[in-house]
């Protein structure tokens, strides 16, 4: 069986690897990610979650690459995440108080076939 590689030092990512017992380890990405949306959220964080997946891919010879990508859209336009208290108060109250949307997209890349 191939070896899963996670693009992402993501803590929540992590966290569900091991909750489904899924033997895997960790190198996250330093791609720089697309911020605007271009089309659609949905094809954002495909893009993104592929941007990840190839920049690790990239770098070694084998294995199983999965990348993923999370935004949260409300009020029109994508939330953040907070660089301070203050601005997390304020997210929360704009997701409290609007409707607003998750959209995560995942890749995954087996090295060898390139697919």
């Amino acid at each position: 069986m191939n070896k899963f590689i996670l693009a992402s030092g993501s803590l929540q990512r992590k966290k569900l690897l091991k909750d489904l017992g899924v033997q895997f380890t960790i190198k996250p990405s330093r791609v720089k990610e697309i911020q605007k949306i271009q089309t659609t959220c949905s094809a954002l964080v495909k893009s993104n979650a592929l941007l990840k997946a190839s920049d690790v891919a990239a770098k070694i010879k084998k294995g199983v690459v999965v990348g993923a990508d999370t935004l949260v859209y409300g009020g029109k336009q994508i939330i953040g995440k907070p660089r301070n208290l203050k601005e997390a108060r304020e997210i929360l109250y704009t997701l409290f108080s609007k409707p607003h949307w998750v959209y995560t997209g995942v890749a995954v890349i087996d090295v060898e076939t390139g697919k």
